[in-house]
């Protein structure tokens, strides 16, 4: 142990071994430790740690009292974070020999302190990240595999918002050494874990995307998902990865495609149906996959999404829309895919087949109050009367009855009553439209299309007028 034996000050260090052992059997969820509060012996550890910087073995036992104490509990790491615990951790990298020894026992202990703390109450020293950078950096291709799972973990767990952490983590380098990290162990499942959790921190900050891509980040994000493909934590944090990664950027998007992204993320969804948090990151990453692709050439749609397997990316949704039918983020998502792949004819035949429909208008009912759920709904059976033809009147006539009912419920929302009354019009136009006219004014259809144009919208009066249009003729 590095330095260990160079302290004078027996009594001092004797103490603080006392509060190791005492923090190290108290029980989880503890308040206090021998009837004294955790603050206080926080206090005092993060005291006797700023007063003793040259004292090793003061600075290792309060570095494992303190590791004990955030294992505790949630609340014990936000009394750490609130005394600067962080802070005083890292002042022992600082005193001492960086050598493996002092560098596990740092990173581990600034982990211990910094998981689950709330955005906002923890504050670090801005040159905190910067060591964590260069120690994975050191360790990346050795075997030294808890400094590595430690260093991860700690990107993985700063609060984004965190003083500097922005400016500390953008740089080429430090990005590209935790890319290495996932390369350099590809089949230790807690380095992936923790590394692919780092890449979805760090994914989250918009500047950081384009240089994660153009060093092959997506391509390392989905090798890891295809190696590791039972692991829910691997999936969950690279799932998110490419949903920060393909949002707002068509290129990113492309790159997902061609990486064959997508078929990653429906084997996750398949594989982890048991997750509610999987289904949802999942059906965002399509989201956004689907829809920048779309929209980049609309006119092209049908060839640039020819390669993917549709069927089981919207058997897999509608899966997850029955599954987590009560689940409102996945619900929302669900619906963002099927409102894009809807747009293609052979999309909406299957919806049409595999009870992608009747999923849609029963889940329109139970969420009739959530005005994002009925605008994309609303958007679904428009695409799908619009570029595919069936003949069922019975479920058209269900779909009347759930449009209706959307628009009485959120009369004050524009983009509800838009994509009701461009729904409405699409239904007009079908083969069987006398019945289908019959009934929308039957259900006083009419006197709700005529209220949307209170909304000033051009956009909207034209779909308003072409819906009244086609109802009269």
């Amino acid at each position: 142990m590095s330095g260990i034996t160079n302290t004078h000050d027996h009594g001092m260090s004797s103490f603080c071994g006392l509060l190791e052992n005492l923090t190290g059997i108290s029980r989880s969820g503890s308040r206090d430790i021998g009837g004294v509060g955790i603050d206080i012996i926080v206090e005092t550890i993060v005291s006797f740690m700023n007063k003793n910087k040259k004292h090793a073995r003061v600075q290792f036992h309060c570095c494992r009292a303190l590791s004990n104490i955030a294992a505790l509990s949630e609340s014990n790491r936000c009394i750490i974070a609130e005394y600067g615990g962080v802070n005083s951790i890292f002042g022992v990298a600082e005193s001492f020999s960086r050598d493996e020894f002092w560098e596990e026992l740092v990173t581990y202990s600034i982990l211990c302190c910094i998981v689950s703390v709330p955005d906002g109450q923890l504050s670090i020293a801005g040159n905190v990240m910067k060591y964590v950078f260069e120690v994975m950096g050191k360790y990346c291709y050795s075997d030294k595999l808890g400094i590595l799972e430690y260093t991860c973990g700690i990107v993985a767990n700063i609060p984004i918002h965190s003083i500097n952490f922005v400016g500390q983590v953008y740089s080429d380098r430090n990005i590209k050494i935790v890319i290495d990290v996932v390369n350099a162990h590809p089949m230790n499942i807690s380095i992936q874990s923790m590394a692919c959790q780092a890449l979805e921190r760090l994914s989250i900050i918009s500047d950081v995307r384009d240089v994660l891509c153009s060093m092959d980040g997506i391509r390392t994000i989905i090798r890891a998902m295809k190696v590791h493909p039972s692991e829910y934590h691997i999936q969950l944090s690279c799932c998110i990865c490419l949903w920060n990664i393909s949002t707002d950027s068509l290129q990113h998007a492309s790159e997902i495609v061609h990486q064959d992204g997508v078929g990653v993320i429906v084997s996750a969804m398949q594989s982890h149906f048991q997750s509610d948090k999987i289904q949802k990151t999942a059906c965002g990453a399509l989201w956004t996959i689907f829809a920048n692709n779309y929209q980049s050439e609309k006119q092209n749609f049908e060839e640039k999404f020819t390669p993917i397997d549709h069927k089981s990316v919207i058997d897999a949704v509608i899966c997850a829309i029955f599954t987590y039918s009560e689940s409102t983020s996945v619900v929302e998502n669900v619906c963002g895919v099927l409102s894009v792949l809807s747009m293609q004819a052979s999309n909406a035949a299957t919806l049409t087949t595999n009870g992608g429909i009747d999923a849609l208008i029963e889940t329109m009912r139970a969420h009739i109050h959530n005005s994002t759920i009925v605008e994309y709904i609303c958007a679904i059976i428009r695409n799908i009367v619009v570029v595919h033809s069936f003949d069922d009147t019975q479920i058209k006539i269900q779909m009347i009855h759930s449009i209706l009912r959307g628009m009485r419920e959120h009369p004050e929302n524009r983009l509800v009553q838009h994509e009701a009354c461009d729904a409405l019009w699409g239904l007009c136009t079908a083969q069987d439209h006398v019945q289908v006219k019959n009934e929308i004014i039957a259900n006083k259809g009419m006197d709700l299309i005529m209220k949307v144009l209170k909304h000033e919208n051009e956009d909207t009066h034209i779909i308003v007028r072409k819906t009244l249009e086609s109802l009269i003729t």
